[in-house]
């Protein structure tokens, strides 16, 4: 009858809306499941990102390449007291250099900038302030976290014969920066102690006077230090010393001066006769309280 039609055609609608509706509602749960989806993949990657203890803003290299990470060690003692190395070695024959590469690439994607090569050691800047270092130690990756204490500008200034640097701590006058085979006293007229450099090896003599305005003795350790880059890839450490007349102190924990007193202070840097003789480029940077100072020696 036509009333039957009539109800026939009311259900058929109203299923029609009902099956609308219910499709509207699966794909707002499946849009919901998605996005739950994704911020459930962000946090997972934020999890997975670490960070080292004594820095905590920089990635570790395991957690940001593919390191295989070998453990760390500590320096309690010395000048560089309170720096921690984490070695690593490549997964899958990657090598070191690789290694090095892809770390130092994932670093800068994250903000960081870097200075120096592979061949010698490149340095992690954060806001300016070297932080940390990576070197190729004997096939192993070092990342170095430097301490808060050591850390020092990025910037390199220039520094010439005759420039007088003042520090918290100091006022250096640099006196003169030299090849030499033998560093002499001041006073060689009678029985006198020098540093002969070995057979086969040339000094790089950085010479300074160092005035102490600090209200305290200043120890040896205190004083500036100096390396020099060869070539512009091979790079040799030095060490300090202070002169006293006819000889030299060279323990770190000696007073170099009291309060307001001047020291002769010298840094030594043992290099191969190669790099007097050669006529290749030689620089010597000098770390004078947080700052390094260039001098192109050749």
């Amino acid at each position: 009858t036509k009333e039957v039609l009539d109800m026939r055609k009311i259900i058929t609608i109203l299923l029609v809306i009902g099956m609308c509706i219910s499709l509207i509602a699966c794909g707002g749960n499946e849009s919901s499941d998605k996005e739950t989806d994704t911020k459930e993949s962000a946090d997972k990657v934020e999890v997975e990102l670490e960070y080292y203890e004594e820095y905590e803003t920089l990635p570790t290299a395991d957690s940001i390449i593919s390191a295989d990470y070998k453990g760390k060690t500590s320096t309690m003692t010395g000048d560089n007291a309170g720096l921690t190395v984490y070695k690593y070695g490549g997964e899958d024959g990657v090598s070191v250099a690789e290694l090095i590469e892809s770390y130092i690439k994932a670093l800068e994607e994250e903000g960081f900038t870097t200075d120096g090569t592979v061949d010698t050691e490149i340095a992690i800047i954060d806001k300016e302030v070297i932080i940390a270092s990576v070197t190729d130690e004997d096939g192993v990756m070092n990342v170095s976290i430097i301490p808060e204490n050591l850390r020092m500008s990025s910037k390199v200034e220039t520094i010439s014969i005759g420039d007088v640097i003042t520090t918290n701590d100091y006022e250096l006058t640099l006196k003169n920066v030299e090849f030499t085979y033998e560093v002499l006293p001041p006073n060689t007229s009678s029985v006198y102690t020098s540093y002969p450099a070995e057979s086969g090896k040339v000094y790089v003599h950085v010479s300074a006077d160092v005035k102490n305005i600090m209200q305290r003795d200043i120890r040896i350790e205190e004083l500036f230090t100096a390396n020099v880059l060869y070539d512009g890839k091979y790079k040799y450490n030095g060490f300090t010393i202070v002169d006293d007349d006819n000889g030299f102190d060279w323990v770190e924990s000696y007073v170099a001066a009291t309060p307001l007193e001047t020291c002769g202070a010298h840094s030594l840097i043992e290099c191969p006769v190669e790099v007097d003789t050669s006529g290749k480029p030689v620089s010597v940077t000098i770390t004078i309280g947080n700052t390094n100072y260039e001098y192109v020696l050749r």
